[in-house]
């Protein structure tokens, strides 16, 4: 009895601590306490829940490569010798045949050969005709541009600013380690920084640096779209400020439409925090989710809006079935909240995902009505595809598809790069060509996700 209510404190205080980023504050006993609950949970007679849990710190250690994250593979190896059944479930992705093929490695000869070595790779974003991968090297930042042939030898810019990104605040530490936030327009490419402003690599290989200094509205950017020839950020410290900012590409001219230092009764979304944009060019609409604030008595619960930039309006969808799907989840304040995949938007919370159908106004838990899936992935790392999901659940690249409730792994070893068997997912992205994965060291195409 006592192991069992052992266990379940330990299974909300680790649930607190990776929903709240908290792990990497004390990794070594944040590592002990999921041994000890995998271990409760082995002797319970739930070795499945043992391994999941196990598999979700190990998702936390996604920069560490240390003898608390080998403590935590050691003993998920351990499980699954006693319990073969858990490793039966790694081996799906064969059947599927969906082995993800490489289409470039920061080791890459193309890459040494203009003079970038060893680069970390960041994010990916698609453009007009090919795609780049948005890069660090140090503190300086660029861009590697892929033609449509993977085979052609990429086009390198390298920014040559050092943007000082570190900070001893764990959430800037927190956003940096994701990566910034980026959109192309065409061939230019916007990567948005939670602490130095925008970075502009344009299509002619010329670079600018737009920041307060030289007249950008505000520095700290979170999240990044473009619609109607408008680049639109959420802005702001994660639970300090928050606000929307829109900036003019051409021109540089800038202006916050709405934040929570604002009283502008005539803005529906002024004093509220956001957790994320969407931009959606068919409607002309840019999608802004509220996240929830508890500050106020009674709490103020997360809303969808619709902003229309040719009447500077925000619209909230009463929607009721997507009042109910956003009202029973905490959407937190991460500026990630929110996707567009098509005609659906996924609306990514701490304890669940929901799809909400534009056109039909239908909304769906996809915890609770669709799949069967833990809770330790996010939205920029997880895509609607024909046929389903893909996600980083469980540590690895995890496939749900519409007619099984269960999803299935595909292999870390699959991926020929992966460190020490390790996937750290920087970015999915779906292409007509594939699912692109994008990960510290390389990018892998799986043709077979559509």
């Amino acid at each position: 009895e006592s192991e069992r209510i052992e266990g379940g404190f330990l299974a909300e205080l680790l649930s607190f601590s990776m929903d709240n980023h908290l792990v990497k504050l004390n990794t070594d006993s944040w590592a002990s306490g999921a041994i000890r609950l995998a271990d409760i949970l082995d002797r319970s007679g739930k070795p499945k829940e043992a391994a999941t849990w196990l598999r979700r710190m190990l998702a936390e250690f996604d920069s560490d490569k240390s003898d608390k994250w080998q403590r935590l593979r050691d003993r998920l190896a351990a499980l699954q010798k006693e319990h073969p059944e858990l490793t039966l479930i790694e081996e799906a992705g064969a059947k599927f045949d969906c082995k993800p093929a490489l289409v470039i490695a920061s080791d890459d000869q193309r890459l040494a050969a203009v003079g970038l070595a060893n680069a970390r790779f960041r994010r990916l974003v698609l453009l007009e005709k090919g795609k780049a991968i948005v890069y660090s090297s140090g503190d300086e930042y660029g861009v590697i541009r892929l033609s449509s042939g993977d085979g052609a030898t990429p086009t390198i810019q390298p920014a040559r600013i050092t943007l000082g990104l570190l900070s001893n605040k764990g959430w800037i530490n927190e956003e940096n380690d994701r990566g910034p936030a980026v959109t192309a327009r065409g061939k230019d490419i916007y990567a948005g920084f939670i602490h130095a402003g925008l970075l502009v690599f344009k299509q002619d290989g010329q670079i600018r640096h737009m920041n307060e200094s030289n007249g950008l509205a505000y520095d700290r950017i979170r999240s990044l779209e473009y619609l109607g020839n408008k680049l639109y950020a959420i802005i702001g410290a994660m639970t300090e400020d928050s606000g929307l900012m829109e900036v003019d590409p051409d021109t540089g001219a800038s202006r916050i439409l709405a934040s929570t230092k604002s009283e502008d009764r005539k803005v529906e979304i002024s004093g509220k925090h956001l957790s994320g944009i969407a931009a959606d060019p068919v409607r002309g609409i840019l999608w802004v989710l509220t996240a929830y604030d508890a500050s106020g008595k009674g709490g103020v619960w997360p809303e969808l809006y619709g902003y229309r930039p040719e009447r500077s309006l925000f619209e909230r969808i009463g929607n009721d079935a997507l009042n109910r799907l956003i009202k029973s989840n905490n959407i937190g304040d991460t500026a990630q909240s929110l996707r567009r995949y098509g005609d659906s938007l996924l609306i990514w919370t701490g304890g669940g995902l929901g799809q909400y159908e534009i056109a039909s106004s239908r909304a769906t838990d996809l915890f609770r009505d669709t799949w069967r899936f833990p809770r330790d992935f996010n939205s920029r790392q997880c895509v609607l595809t024909s046929d389903g999901l893909v996600s980083t659940a469980l540590g690895q690249l995890a496939v749900f598809q519409r007619r099984t409730k269960d999803p299935f792994l595909i292999p870390n070893t699959f991926f020929s790069k992966a460190l020490n068997g390790k996937l750290e997912v920087r970015d999915l992205v779906l292409d007509k060509a594939g699912l692109y994965v994008l990960t510290p060291n390389a990018l892998y195409l799986i043709p077979q996700i559509q």
